[in-house]
């Protein structure tokens, strides 16, 4: 199965010549179908032995050009699966990253610049004035429910919130197709 793989020249790969890029191309897709059959072959949460893992972890590093764009996503969720699937899997997960892990999910952390509170999602709640203008907007309508980015669950809203108004006479009368989509950020 070939992958699809962006034609687009990176900062990397501008000296070389349409061929020489192709075959490089051509190069990764073999290289990313192997691991993804590997992948597909292997049960869920098995141990990796530790040479293929430091085999993996070089493609990775060879190929950053490719991987560098999704590769901590992928191991944030792949962590996160992990530790959810059983002590045995979880077993393998070095305490450092379960702790990296595990302050996406708080709501407040200790920084080097002091503590990052989270704005956690709220109902029928006060409203987070983002910008300072939501006065006027609090006054007419409720906020029926307020989503805020969080990565542990894989809301990406940028560094705002999304949310969701209605007048109180559409919400007595369930009236929810009036319902208003707000979205702001810092």
């Amino acid at each position: 199965m070939k992958h699809e793989i962006p034609a687009a020249r990176t900062r990397h790969f501008r000296e070389l010549s349409d061929e020489e890029f192709a075959a490089k191309v051509t190069e990764a897709q073999d290289s990313l179908s192997f691991w993804s059959n590997r992948a597909s072959t292997a049960r869920a949460f098995d141990s990796v032995p530790e040479t293929e893992c430091d085999e993996f972890w070089s493609w990775i590093q060879e190929h950053e050009w490719l991987t560098r764009l999704v590769i901590t996503d992928a191991s944030n969720l792949s962590v996160e699966a992990s530790l959810s699937a059983g002590p045995e899997a979880a077993a393998r997960i070095p305490l450092d990253v379960v702790d990296y892990i595990r302050s996406r999910h708080a709501l407040a952390t200790q920084t080097e610049r002091g503590v990052h509170i989270r704005i956690p999602d709220r109902m029928l709640a006060a409203p987070v004035d983002v910008q300072g203008d939501i006065e006027e907007r609090a006054r007419e309508l409720l906020l029926l429910l307020e989503l805020s980015s969080d990565e542990g669950l894989a809301h990406y809203f940028g560094e705002g919130v999304y949310q969701f108004w209605i007048r109180p006479d559409d919400l007595a009368a369930r009236r929810f197709e009036r319902v208003e989509l707000t979205t702001t950020a810092y």
